[in-house]
Order: C-alpha cells, then sequence, then structure tokens
C-alpha cells in the first residue's frame, strides 16, 4: 500500500478522494494554461525573459506540456539569450521525444542560433543525436 510505502521512508501519505485528485489536476491545468497564455502573450511583446520564465512554471505542470510548448519556451530562452541557453536544448530534446515533427528545424531556425553557438555542456550536440535516432527509427 502506497501509505505504509510512505510511511517507511518516513513521511506520511494520505490517497486523496477522486473528487480532490480531480480537483488537483483541474487546478494543475488552470495553473498551465495561465503560464502558457502569459508566455504567448510576452513572446508577441518580443520580452523573451519573461516568456521563458512562465514557459519553465509551465514546465512544472505535471505532463501538460505538449511539444509546441518545449519548442517555444527553447525559443524564448535561446531569444532572450538566457546564460544557461542550454535549458533550450534539453527543451528542443523533450518536444522531439514528445513527436516534434520539424526536428530540422532546429538546425536551421534562426530563432535557436544562440543555443546552437553556446552550446553549453554539449546539450546542443546531445540534441543532435537524439534527433538523429529519431530519424533513423521512422
Amino acid at each position: 500500500h502506497i501509505s505504509e510505502y510512505a510511511e517507511s521512508l518516513g513521511f506520511t501519505y494520505v490517497i486523496p478522494s477522486p473528487e480532490e485528485a480531480i480537483a488537483r489536476a483541474q487546478n494543475y491545468q488552470k495553473r498551465y494554461k495561465e503560464q502558457i497564455d502569459l508566455a504567448q502573450k510576452a513572446m508577441e511583446k518580443q520580452d523573451y525573459q519573461t516568456a521563458a520564465s512562465h514557459y519553465k512554471m509551465a514546465a512544472t505542470s505535471y505532463g501538460s506540456m505538449k511539444p509546441i510548448d518545449f519548442v517555444e519556451a527553447a525559443r524564448s530562452i535561446s531569444l532572450a539569450q538566457e546564460e544557461k541557453s542550454s535549458q533550450a536544448a534539453i527543451y528542443l530534446i523533450k518536444a522531439a521525444l514528445g513527436g516534434w515533427e520539424d526536428t530540422n528545424s532546429f538546425e536551421t531556425d534562426s530563432d535557436f542560433q544562440f543555443t546552437r553557438d553556446a552550446d553549453l555542456n554539449k546539450w546542443w550536440s546531445c540534441l543532435m543525436r537524439v534527433v538523429s535516432e529519431l530519424k533513423n527509427n521512422d
């Protein structure tokens, strides 16, 4: 039983009622949508740093992110020229693994140029390996 397992790890866990579980899921979805909406508005205003912040908050929404959200999150991080732009490459990896079909754009889209050039911790190289593997498996 999960409650006993949690107790063996030193904490208490109470299984939520179906109503509580539904309410939590709806709350996560609401927060995700709010963050995506704010990110998209910031992108329209070319406020890339704010957009990146909202996309990162949306990414904490327990699986709500779609491949397009990861691509746009990566775009905002790259355009904001964030010091830790490796997060952009990680988001693109998640987009590719999630089924994003236009992976060729990762190498050609000028919006990702900063991230390609930075290649912090070789994440861009890792992204290109993932894309290559996915293409080989098609």
